[in-house]
């Protein structure tokens, strides 16, 4: 789940990264190296400019109105309902 993950630091199974841009570039660079990573995870060669938008938008799911969004959620209709 995204929602908050701003607020979840620290970051990976052993919280060893301290920040979302530490995760960001952590993925960029293809991950640890490991002889039984697949071969389709190579580093992603993103810009500094794309990791920073990157890390925008994980802080744009930060929020205190999760009660709000999920009651509202819950109030709409789900599917066809005009049959």
């Amino acid at each position: 789940m995204l929602r908050n993950v701003a607020l979840s630091a620290p970051y990976m199974h052993n919280g060893s990264l301290r920040t979302l841009r530490e995760v960001v570039e952590f993925y960029n660079r293809g991950g640890i190296k490991n002889e039984l990573l697949d071969p389709l995870v190579q580093p992603l060669g993103l810009s500094d400019t794309e990791m920073d938008s990157i890390v925008a938008f994980l802080n744009s799911l930060t929020g205190s109105n999760v009660d709000e969004l999920v009651a509202d959620a819950l109030s709409q209709p789900v599917g066809n309902v005009t049959r």
